[in-house]
């Protein structure tokens, strides 16, 4: 106990001695600690898109240095480590270290203070320039991961031990399930943390099966990706690889398929990210209603130049026995709704995509695979008349008619969701 005190005594001593440099030194040199989401692959991919900014951020400092603490357990190694080796390319004065009892103090102390906020959070939190940055970027052009040839040859070398035909052209499919939250919620850093609020984004993996067998028939190898999933797809053909059950599978391989692949089917859950920032097209499925504002100020989703059909669950309103429309959705101040209990508050249950309706954005996916395009006239008045609606009913600027686009056949054969 009297250690313990002596511990904490000094660590506060340290972190304010800290505190008083940074602040001494502020108009010469910034200094930020961030906390690296590497417990999450989602976390990963996006501390890439803090060194999209750091130009702007040139013009603002003479100097500044980003100290970051990876989050423990690190979900991906392989990917931690491409992800820092290529942010050190961008930015030599970037550091990295393991999380500690001393960083984990650091980080509640500074946030408590008025000079220590602004020493403590991610890069472009203060960014004016965040969404013009973002909305000209293209990944396809210039994508944020890629693998050397070393790299690259080595994961090849996969596809031959998996005795694949088809060695050049294959699809990622996933489900997000609470697995993963469930076993991580066993670290000392998690024990905490309920992560059962993500639970409404969970699906069945077997929806995807009916899609899978169209992918087989257009000559795709189809890898089902997942780290710890909780039941396998209940499905086998030749050309299919249960990947998240195969003896196969690494965090290098992991990021070697994600990587390479013609295109990703699946969840908006963190492992979508690597597909995206790589350049490939990410058809996301039951996606959240509520969530839509990210596709034109969030994130991944922000890229005007690269955005790809996606369908959404449907929210059942248990009091009037009906799926509600999107303004409904919008006039019931859902938007922006992320956790369990709003959707139970709210007395809505999310309903994920049933097996034809994912197998119409395959069907989707499958011909922009094949032409590199997906406009048509009807097309473009269904989209346009989705986000009429959305503008008409939220205070968000539009930047233009389809910031994002939805899978077409989902809106001809749901349309309640426009009425």
């Amino acid at each position: 106990m009297i250690f313990n005190n002596l511990i904490n005594f000094i660590l506060k001593l340290l972190v304010l001695f800290l505190r008083i440099i940074i602040f001494s030194i502020s108009r010469i040199i910034i200094i930020k600690f961030v906390l690296f989401e590497t417990s999450r692959v989602g976390g990963i991919s996006r501390t890439i898109d803090d060194f999209l900014y750091h130009p702007i951020e040139k013009k603002n400092y003479v100097k500044y240095i980003f100290i970051y603490f990876r989050e423990l357990p690190i979900s991906n190694y392989f990917f931690q480590n491409l992800v820092e080796k290529e942010i050190k390319k961008i930015d030599k004065n970037t550091y990295f270290f393991d999380n500690s009892k001393f960083s984990k103090y650091l980080f509640s102390s500074f946030s408590r203070f008025p000079f220590g906020k602004e020493s403590f959070h991610r890069p472009y939190n203060e960014l004016k320039e965040r969404n013009n940055l973002f909305f000209n970027y293209d990944y396809v052009k210039n994508p944020q991961l890629r693998l050397n040839s070393k790299e690259s040859t080595k994961g090849y070398k996969l596809l031959e031990e998996l005795k694949i035909k088809n060695k050049k052209k294959w699809i990622c499919i996933h489900n997000r399930d609470s697995n993963y939250l469930k076993i991580l919620k066993n670290h000392e850093n998690f024990k905490n943390i309920n992560f059962a609020y993500h639970n409404y984004r969970d699906s069945d993996v077997n929806n995807l099966i009916k899609s899978t067998k169209l992918l087989l028939e257009k000559n795709f190898t189809v890898f089902r990706m997942g780290r710890i999933q909780s039941n396998k797809m209940n499905f086998k053909q030749e050309d299919f690889i249960d990947y998240a059950f195969d003896d196969k599978k690494s965090d290098f391989n992991d990021i070697f398929l994600l990587t390479n692949c013609e295109a990703y089917l699946g969840s908006d859950a963190g492992i979508s990210d690597i597909p995206f920032i790589s350049g490939k097209p990410r058809f996301l499925t039951n996606y959240s209603l509520t969530l839509i504002h990210l596709f034109h100020h969030g994130g991944h989703y922000l890229s005007r130049k690269n955005h790809y059909p996606f369908i959404f669950k449907h929210l059942y309103d248990e009091k009037n026995k009906t799926k509600l429309s999107l303004k409904q959705i919008l006039k019931k101040g859902l938007n922006g709704a992320s956790r369990v209990e709003d959707f139970k508050n709210a007395g809505v249950i999310p309903i994920e995509n049933s097996e034809d309706e994912l197998l119409d954005l395959t069907l989707e996916m499958a011909n922009y695979l094949d032409t590199k395009n997906f406009n048509t006239k009807d097309d473009y008045e269904i989209q346009k008349k989705f986000w009429d609606i959305y503008y008409s009913n939220t205070n968000y600027k539009r930047y233009e008619d389809i910031p994002a686009r939805v899978c077409s056949n989902f809106l001809l054969k749901n349309s309640y969701i426009l009425e």
